[in-house]
């Protein structure tokens, strides 16, 4: 794969704010995209952030799908 790319690793809390561990995204960084740091950053966090209000628990993350 030689598309240029953007990860960023960040904590992953629950919604009380627990640890539950770490999440890896990868963003295409094509030479004409013209995107910053910061950009790929606040992205990233704002899905991070996103994720931490569905999970309740560390515990929740196992169990059956309902």
């Amino acid at each position: 794969d030689t598309v240029k790319r953007f990860v960023m690793m960040l904590p992953l809390r629950d919604a009380s704010g627990e640890n539950v561990g770490e999440i890896v995204i990868a963003y295409k960084n094509p030479a004409d995209s013209h995107k910053t740091e910061k950009d790929f950053f606040l992205a990233s966090t704002a899905l991070r952030d996103g994720l931490m209000k569905k999970i309740q628990t560390y515990a929740a993350l196992f169990e059956p799908a309902k």
